[in-house]
């Protein structure tokens, strides 16, 4: 109740005591003046009866109607001492709301939004007029709106608060933002519940940030990788071509000792070719072990088919 209303209870109660005190001050003098000294007629009677009857039953009927506006004003007055209304607090507390960054929102209990603040509406792309009696499923997904319901039921029933986290909320133009929430549940002042308070967060940034974050991370895992293939790549290359460098200086001494018309010359030749070849693919393990350092030049492709088609002809 207002405070200029509850006054105005509180004067009409002192009126009405005054009233029903003068009234039941009138029944008690008309009583004992118009108390018989001897037998009365029947006339006396009746105008006693006529006049101090009905000041007695006025005085008992205000003295109910004053008992009862005191019980009420009483009752006014220490729910007024329990609970002190301060129109200057409330003042200060709406607009830490109305200026704070996090959203802040309220739900009765059939799930609208009775009350959003600024930062709130934004978030969700309209207006504080336009969120007032929306649901959670008139602006987010499905998904959303049944997590939402089923939290808000655990919160009606154990009374613990709780977080919610990626909140999907799409804007009239489509844009979606991600929000964090943390929801507890509002009582009057009878100790009912009478709804749902919450803070809202924006945490699209965030996310994208952690996701930026995870890529980075993916790759650097990717590169490090790469180089421990490297670093194996380039002893293996190393090794390769020390056999490499056994098989051809063998193989040019068996060379140096045989005319080019002996029936294993041709093969020979063959294996010094394949040991050049198996020397330029070390050439390239070692180009990937130093992270790409090639020796770039130009290749002439009628060169490396006739190559190749001699090398595996002759296999």
């Amino acid at each position: 109740m207002k405070p200029n209303r509850l006054a105005d209870w509180k004067a009409f109660g002192r009126i009405l005591m005054a009233a029903a005190v003068l009234t039941a001050g009138i029944g008690l003098v008309a009583a004992y003046f118009l108390q018989p000294a001897a037998p009365e007629t029947g006339l006396a009677q009746g105008l006693r009866r006529l006049v101090a009857y009905p000041a007695a039953a006025v005085a008992f009927v205000f003295g109910i109607l004053t008992a009862g506006l005191f019980i009420f004003n009483w009752t006014q007055r220490r729910f007024s001492l329990a609970c002190p209304h301060n129109p200057a607090d409330e003042d200060r507390y709406r607009n830490i709301i109305e200026t704070m960054e996090e959203g802040y929102f309220e739900i009765d209990l059939r799930g609208k939004l009775t009350f959003v603040n600024d930062a709130f509406a934004r978030m969700v792309g309209r207006s504080p007029a336009q969120m007032r009696g929306l649901r959670t499923r008139d602006y987010t997904t499905a998904d959303t709106a049944t997590r939402m319901q089923h939290t808000l039921n655990k919160i009606y029933l154990t009374g613990a608060s709780q977080r919610i986290g990626n909140y999907d909320v799409f804007h009239p133009d489509g844009d979606r933002v991600v929000l964090e929430l943390s929801v507890s549940r509002v009582k009057n002042h009878r100790g009912s519940i009478r709804g749902f308070r919450g803070i809202a967060r924006d945490v699209t940034a965030n996310l994208k940030v952690a996701r930026e974050k995870q890529r980075l991370e993916t790759q650097l895992h990717q590169a490090r990788k790469m180089e421990a293939i490297g670093t194996l790549a380039s002893g293996i290359a190393h090794d390769f071509n020390n056999i490499m460098m056994g098989i051809l200086g063998n193989t040019s001494l068996m060379i140096s000792k045989i005319e080019t018309d002996h029936p294993h010359f041709e093969k020979l030749k063959n294996i010094e070719k394949y040991v050049e070849n198996g020397s330029e693919l070390t050439q390239q393990l070692l180009g990937f072990a130093r992270g790409g350092k090639y020796n770039v030049k130009p290749t002439s492709l009628r060169e490396l088919v006739e190559e190749s088609a001699q090398m595996f002809g002759r296999t």
